[in-house]
Parts: structure tokens; sequence; C-alpha cells
């Protein structure tokens, strides 16, 4: 039976590991996601099956990319316009369990969270494989409006500056992303215009 539950201090380890084995590797992406599952505002979930985490998810507050985007981290601060903003993180779940739920039941848990936490909008940066397969395109919610969204080519090209390593490409990563932002509304209002570049 699977277990859902809050991300707890003790987990840290073995996310951090899944976390370089399934998505991004390298010190500069283990430290920032440490210290982001280590401030009190990080929200995160896990799903459990014979004690062993078998999926994940969290999100930060802020503009949080896998490593900076200063030009469009500007941008989508002219949209938001100081109100509140989390970003989400991680949303893995093993290859084994995937197809079974797994995903929706993390991010029901999350989004009621989110909403608790009556943060305003959630920024999303949805990895595209080389190949263009959207492992994660279709990410629920709560009322989501889409406000913004980019498919950006490229997305990780500058990771080996940083030390960022992908698990398909390496170093050298030809992924790209889907950068989505959507505000939040618990009550589902009409759909905000969509602003594609």
């Amino acid at each position: 039976m699977i277990e859902y539950s809050e991300i707890r201090e003790e987990d840290i380890e073995t996310l951090l590991d899944l976390y370089e084995k399934y998505l991004n590797s390298g010190e500069y992406v283990r430290n920032d996601i440490e210290k982001s599952y280590r401030r009190e505002d990080h929200i995160g979930y896990k799903a459990v099956e014979n004690g062993r985490i078998i999926g994940w998810t969290g999100v930060s507050e802020g503009i949080a990319f896998t490593y900076p985007h200063p030009e469009l981290e500007e941008k989508l601060g002219r949209l938001v316009l100081g109100r509140k903003i989390c970003t989400l993180d991680a949303l893995l779940v093993l290859p084994s369990y995937r197809n079974h739920g797994v995903a929706h039941m993390l991010n029901k848990q999350l989004m009621k969270k989110v909403l608790d936490r009556q943060y305003d909008f959630i920024l999303y940066e949805i990895w595209v494989y080389p190949d263009g397969e959207i492992p994660a395109q279709e990410i629920e919610g709560a009322s989501l409006h889409i406000v913004y969204e980019e498919l950006i080519k490229g997305f990780y090209k500058d990771g080996g500056a940083y030390g960022v390593s992908c698990p398909i490409c390496g170093t050298e990563c030809r992924c790209s992303a889907l950068v989505r932002l959507a505000e939040l509304t618990s009550k589902g209002e009409e759909e905000s215009e969509i602003q594609k570049s």
C-alpha cells in the first residue's frame, strides 16, 4: 500500500540521491536543492511503499529555476508584480510506479497546501527531452489560469557552466523546457488570457 505524507528532514539525503539519478546532478544542484528543502517555507510530499520513497514533489517560495536565467526571472517578476509565487522544484515518480496515479495523488496533496499558504502563482519548469517528449506535461492542480507559457529550446544548454549534468545528455544538455506560470484560484474563475512567446 502506498502512503503519502510530508517530506521530513530525514528524507532529504534519499531525495537528493534520487534527484541526481533521475533529474539533474552536480554540486550546484545538490546544494541548491538541499538548501531549498531545509527552508521552513518549503512544501513537499512523498509517496512511500514498504518504507521506500517511490515518488515526491515539492515547491519552493519565489522564482527558482534549475540554475539562474536572469532575463526570464525578471520578465516573470514583472508579471507577478510582487505577489506571492512558488516554483515546483520536483515531481518525480520512479519508473515502475508511473501511470498508476502516484503523481496525481502527490500533486493533490501539494496543491492543497499551496492554496492553504495563499500563494497567488505557481511556476513550472517542465522538462522536454531532445526528442520532444514531455514526461510531466499534464501537471494537474487546483484551478490554474495560465498567464504565461513558453517552450524554450536549449533551456539547459548553460548547465555545464554550473556543473549541472543531465541524465540524458550529460554536461552538454540539449533538453528544452516548457516554462509555465499559472495564477492560482480555488474558485475556478474565468481563464486569464494566455501570453505566448
